[in-house]
C-alpha cells in the first residue's frame, strides 16, 4: 500500500476519536487514505458525497405515510459505528451542514426520536478548501461557519512527492517501463509543470491522479 506522508497523523486522529476536518488539493488520496484507514481499524467505511442542493432528508431519513421510519446515509454509521466520510463538505448546502454539527454532539434526533452515537463512530469531512469559501482553483465552494469548523480537529493534506514517486514507479513497472532515468525525468517535468502553473496563478491542476 503506498500510504501519504500524513497517514500516521491521520490514523492517530481518527482513532482517538477526534471528529478531523482534512483540507486538500484534489487527487492527494484524502479519500482513499480514509477508506484504508477503516480497514485498519476494523470498522465499516460511510462516504457521502455532498452538494449544494443536499438536504437534511438524505442524511437522517424520514417517517413514511404508514408511519415506518426510512433510514438516510448517517443512520447506520451512527447507531452501529464505523466511519462516517463527509466528502467535499465545502461544496455542500452550508444549512445542512447543522446535521453533522448535532452529530458530533454525540445525540441526534432522527426523525422517529434521539438515538445515542455508537462508541466505535469516527466523523471526519474532507475539503479542497479550508472553509473559507471559493478561492481560484476552487471556485464553487462554500464557506462553512465556524461553529462547525470549531468542532474540528483541522489536519492539511498537501501533496506528498514521495507517495507521487511511488504512484510514477509502480505505474511505470506496470506497463514495463525499464529506463529509471526517463522516469525521473518525467518526474521532474512533472512537477515542473505545476510550480509554472502555480506562478502563472492557472486554476489547472496537476495531482497525483495525472501521473496513472
Amino acid at each position: 500500500m503506498i500510504k501519504h506522508n500524513r497517514h500516521g497523523d491521520l490514523f492517530s486522529l481518527i482513532r482517538a476519536g477526534f471528529p478531523t476536518f482534512i483540507c486538500g488539493p484534489t487527487g492527494s488520496s484524502k479519500t482513499t487514505t480514509l477508506e484504508n484507514i477503516a480497514k485498519e481499524l476494523n470498522i465499516p467505511c460511510y462516504k457521502k458525497l455532498m452538494g449544494e442542493r443536499m438536504t437534511e432528508t438524505p442524511l437522517v431519513g424520514y417517517m413514511d405515510v404508514s408511519g415506518k421510519y426510512i433510514p438516510g446515509f448517517c443512520h447506520k454509521p451512527f447507531t452501529e459505528g464505523g466511519l462516517m466520510i463527509f466528502d467535499e463538505i465545502d461544496n455542500g448546502n452550508p444549512n445542512v451542514n447543522l446535521v453533522i454539527n448535532g452529530l458530533i454532539d454525540g445525540s441526534f434526533h432522527f426523525p422517529y426520536g434521539m438515538a445515542i452515537a455508537h462508541p466505535s463512530l469516527k466523523i471526519v469531512a474532507t475539503a479542497n478548501t479550508d472553509g473559507s469559501g471559493a478561492d481560484l482553483a476552487f471556485v464553487g465552494r462554500n464557506k462553512i461557519d465556524v461553529a462547525l469548523m470549531n468542532r474540528f480537529a483541522f489536519l492539511r493534506w498537501p501533496y506528498d512527492s514521495a507517495m507521487e514517486d511511488n504512484i510514477a514507479i509502480e505505474e511505470y513497472n506496470t506497463h514495463g517501463g525499464k529506463n529509471k532515468e526517463t522516469l525521473a525525468k518525467a518526474i521532474s517535468a512533472f512537477r515542473k509543470v505545476r510550480e509554472a502553473l502555480k506562478e502563472l496563478n492557472s486554476p489547472h491542476i496537476l495531482s497525483p491522479r495525472n501521473l496513472k
